[in-house]
């Protein structure tokens, strides 16, 4: 029962560090994501809408990637390995 019963709390352990990382990393995303976005409106202001539109490709690529579901993608831990 006691091994049977650890297993079960590191898996527990190891699926709340997991949320906790992905929901770091989304917050790192979506700031980068702004910072994209502010470089694509200078490069837009100062006329060089190709490196804007290259700008604009990284910024949304960050912005999908940072509205993953982290409790989906890392499901609670099941009592059963």
């Amino acid at each position: 029962g006691y091994v049977f019963w650890t297993d079960y709390q590191g898996r527990k352990d190891q699926v709340a560090a997991g949320r906790e990382g992905c929901e770091r990393d989304k917050a790192d995303r979506l700031v980068n994501a702004e910072g994209w976005r502010t470089a694509e409106a200078a490069r837009r202001q100062a006329g060089e809408l190709k490196i804007a539109d290259k700008y604009k490709g990284y910024a949304d690529d960050m912005e999908a990637r940072g509205r993953i579901n982290c409790e989906e993608r890392y499901p609670k831990a099941s009592l059963l390995p």
